[in-house]
């Protein structure tokens, strides 16, 4: 399905944080005309003004990144799903010694993670509130660890 975007909102404070972490990354499309659900094709909940995910709570990451460990590896041909976690910005701090800013999410997972080539892809998790839909995040660009936990726009 191919829908025009009639018009695009980004972040007023998108830019780079002090640490070099991009922050603010995300915009809203407004499509030029309605779409009809299915069940491939659902809306999102998004999440609550300073909702703040709790550390250890299961989430998916979505995309086409690199799967090996390096960054000159191929991206994947096919769209891949890895089951990851969050942190808390305190515990990402304190394991993997940078200052994360308080509008980015941490999270990640020694097994899986979102990898370069994922980012402006999906991260959601399902919160009890949303009747079975997920909310959603953003991959972003990270500083953090090739393919390890990454910073997630909130």
């Amino acid at each position: 399905m191919w829908v025009p975007a009639d018009e695009v909102c980004t972040h007023p404070n998108y830019g780079i944080h002090e640490n070099q972490l991009w922050v603010n990354d995300i915009a809203i499309i407004k499509l030029s005309k309605k779409i009809n659900f299915t069940n491939m094709i659902q809306p999102v909940c998004l999440p609550f003004d300073h909702e703040e995910l709790p550390g250890n709570s299961t989430m998916y990451v979505t995309g086409w990144g690199v799967t090996g460990a390096q960054i000159d590896d191929r991206k994947s041909a096919r769209l891949k799903q890895v089951q990851t976690r969050s942190y808390t910005n305190k515990d990402c701090d304190e394991e993997f010694l940078i200052t994360v800013p308080d509008v980015v999410l941490c999270g990640g997972h020694h097994h899986g993670s979102s990898c370069y080539g994922d980012s402006g892809g999906p991260v959601v998790h399902l919160p009890h509130y949303c009747s079975g839909r997920r909310t959603l995040r953003v991959t972003s660009p990270r500083v953090i660890l090739l393919c390890k936990p990454s910073s997630l726009a909130k």
